[in-house]
């Protein structure tokens, strides 16, 4: 999340900077209700691609230039308007930190006028300024605020803009964030908060070396795609090079995890990041292996070797996130990461173990289900199943007797945007495509407990004067018709996809086809040839709806 005044402080550059485009934009709110999923949103040349340039960084986000009736970004404004707009853009971020400063600095009022500064060198690199700045914008950021838990996350939109408008610079900045981070480390029994301070700042310059593609990048972002939308990729990285990476990742997990323990033990800290990196480098070298192995053909010798090499770099990741989890169990990206991982190697049950204790349940399984449901369809014992549409079926019957009267007494108290906020979460439901799936889900899982676990012998199946079809089974057949009844009118283009696709671990894409086949479309990835331009592996699979 950006800061609190973010909009505020972005907005001063787009007046001062008027045909630029911000990085780290403020979003409206999502409404109650979810969002609709936009119809180029998956096409070629979708709303907010950005484009490569060999001069350096720069958008084609024409619609901003239409609404302030300017030129479009990166258009031919003569070398004197760029740099008058460059000198406005400086001055402005440049008093925004003095004032700042004079008003008792970020802890007093926040840290948006002092990330204002690296918002001004990305739009400035757009207008044709030295790109390197960028990253001495971005080396200034960490060294005030690296100890803050904040940093990395400040960073992230200018990094994921650096990776797909600049791989080279990407890089350069990465190696950049590694050599500041190995500085001498104070002895945490002399230094005590400083030492804290000193290892905050060594793991966020990791953290913002890997958003920068050092541990393999992520599906968000699809490096130097020229035309594809973003997320048609997935992170890699070549044999060792993962492995290698974790090796370092998981040193600085040990060396300050008891430094920076806090009074809870079950609780996060930001040494946990390390071991979350340590793990995404890992699925990133067995996704790379995946890949080589699905382009070998029928060379088994290539083929059976690249798929033991991703296994064991999986094993190897599940062992980081175990013991990971073992010091802080309530880290949710760890343990969503253990879910995917264990779901990968097919260990669907050590999958539901690592879920559960996230004790996802009422609203979130509006927004968390495509976490589990792969699982659950997927290996698990069939009772995971009915546990998931249980919990789905729940928030069903609670919403239907609580929705109403909440969005009553709502108008009748004069509240009405919150009788709004009612009126829209109960569409929100009703067109839930999470929920139609759980639905889905469970009417399989009883046919296929009724058909195979039930007792029904093919012998049964002959005596059965209905034709084959035994009384239990057409029972189950008449209520699937019947949950499944107020399905028919929903489609796609209808459906309400509440799925919270920012938890997905970073070598997990979303996937569109069957949840049962999520895990092998994973592993049957497509070849290069059959993918846009610049991605090297495909969203899903073969089975991708």
């Amino acid at each position: 999340q950006a800061p609190d005044d973010w909009a505020a402080m972005s907005q001063v550059l787009d007046i001062a900077m008027p045909t630029t485009r911000a990085a780290a934009a403020h979003k409206p709110q999502v409404p109650a209700g979810g969002t609709r999923m936009a119809a180029r949103s998956h096409s070629v040349g979708g709303a907010g691609v950005a484009k490569v340039s060999s001069e350096g960084f720069r958008s084609d986000d024409e619609t901003v230039a239409k609404l302030l009736v300017r030129v479009s970004i990166g258009g031919d404004a003569d070398a004197a308007e760029k740099t008058e707009t460059i000198e406005r853009g400086r001055k402005a971020s440049e008093r925004f930190r003095f004032a700042a400063d004079a008003l008792g600095g970020a802890p007093a009022i926040g840290r948006g006028a002092y990330l204002l500064g690296t918002e001004f060198a990305w739009r400035a690199a757009q207008l044709g300024d030295d790109e390197s700045k960028v990253g001495d914008a971005m080396m200034s950021y960490w060294r005030d605020f690296g100890h803050w838990t904040s940093c990395a996350r400040d960073l992230r939109p200018y990094c994921d803009a650096i990776r797909r408008t600049n791989a080279r610079a990407a890089r350069e900045f990465s190696d950049r964030f590694v050599d500041a981070a190995q500085q001498p480390t104070p002895e945490p029994e002399r230094e005590g908060k400083e030492a804290q301070r000193h290892l905050r700042r060594v793991i966020a310059a990791h953290a913002i070396a890997s958003q920068l593609g050092r541990c393999g990048g992520s599906w968000r972002v699809a490096p130097g795609d020229r035309d594809a939308p973003f997320g048609l990729a997935r992170p890699s990285l070549g044999r060792g090079e993962g492995r290698g990476r974790a090796a370092v990742a998981m040193e600085l997990y040990r060396r300050s995890k008891s430094t920076l323990a806090g009074p809870d033990p079950r609780e996060p800290t930001p040494a946990d990041t390390a071991a979350l990196l340590a793990m995404q480098a890992l699925c990133a070298e067995a996704t790379g292996h995946a890949a080589v192995a699905a382009r070998a053909g029928g060379d088994a010798n290539v083929r059976d070797g690249s798929l033991t090499e991703a296994a064991t770099s999986l094993l190897a990741a599940a062992a980081v996130a175990e013991e990971g989890v073992a010091a802080s169990p309530n880290h949710a990206e760890l343990r969503l990461g253990l879910t995917s991982v264990y779901a990968l190697l097919g260990a669907a049950t050590a999958a539901r173990d690592a879920f559960a204790p996230l004790d996802v349940k009422n609203i979130q399984m509006d927004s968390m289900i495509h976490h589990v449901l792969p699982v659950a369809e997927g290996g698990a014992a069939p009772q995971v199943m009915f546990r998931v549409a249980q919990f789905a079926d729940n928030l069903r019957v609670e919403a239907r007797r609580d929705v109403p009267d909440g969005c009553v007494k709502a108008y009748e108290n004069g509240i009405y945007t919150k009788a709004l906020e009612y009126v829209d979460f109960h569409e929100r439901l009703r067109a839930s495509h999470s929920l139609a799936a759980a639905t889905v889900a469970r009417v399989r899982a009883t046919l296929r407990e009724t058909s195979c676990g039930g007792g029904v012998t093919v012998r049964d199946c002959e005596k059965d004067p209905s034709g084959g079809v035994t009384g239990p089974v057409m029972g189950a057949l008449d209520a699937a018709a019947k949950a499944c009844q107020s399905l028919i009118g929903t489609t796609w283009q209808n459906a309400r996809y509440n799925e919270d696709l920012g938890t997905n671990p970073v070598w997990s894409p979303p996937h569109h086809g069957a949840n049962a086949l999520a895990v092998p479309d994973w592993w049957t990835v497509a070849a290069g040839a059959d993918l846009p331009p610049g991605c090297a592996v495909a969203v899903a699979g073969a089975h991708d709806a």
